[in-house]
């Protein structure tokens, strides 16, 4: 199949499903109120955390865990570099564009982050069990939001 149709396919099929979304918002049907629900809570979050927790630095222990991953020498960039990344991945979310990979690459960020800040930075971490909890309940939402969408 030709690009241009394949993309034009994808944008209808995209559109069609937006479209079901809404109707079941508007009626109360279908868990479209608890999938809009659950997309806005999970885009808030990697915005909230590449915003405030990295970018203006809101929580500073983000950077302190970042300089012990990557170097001192690399923290002030590579913090900023993790934000805008969960900023992206934020107005993914809110998109609603391809959830499937969306929930892979968000899963994919969040065991990384975790393996390396309990392998390396444990210290820093209010709670390596309280983290790696709630990112499992995490990343079931993210599925939860992934899937039920094309139900």
């Amino acid at each position: 199949m030709r690009p241009a149709v394949q993309l034009a396919q994808e944008v209808g099929a995209r559109l069609g499903e937006r479209a079901l979304l809404q109707r079941q918002v508007q009626n109360g049907e279908g868990g479209g109120v608890m999938l809009l629900f659950v997309q806005i809570i999970i885009g808030s979050v990697w915005i909230f955390h590449g915003l405030y927790s990295k970018l203006l630095r809101g929580i500073p222990r983000h950077r302190a865990i970042v300089a012990r991953v990557l170097g001192e020498r690399h923290a002030d960039l590579a913090t900023k570099a993790i934000g805008v990344g969960e900023i992206v991945l934020g107005l993914w979310v809110f998109s609603g564009w391809q959830r499937v990979p969306c929930a892979a690459v968000q899963t994919l960020a969040l065991v990384s982050m975790n393996v390396l800040e309990i392998a390396l930075a444990a210290d820093l971490l209010i709670s390596a069990a309280g983290m790696v909890a709630l990112n499992a309940g995490f990343i079931t939402m993210i599925w939860y939001w992934a899937t039920s969408a094309r139900r």
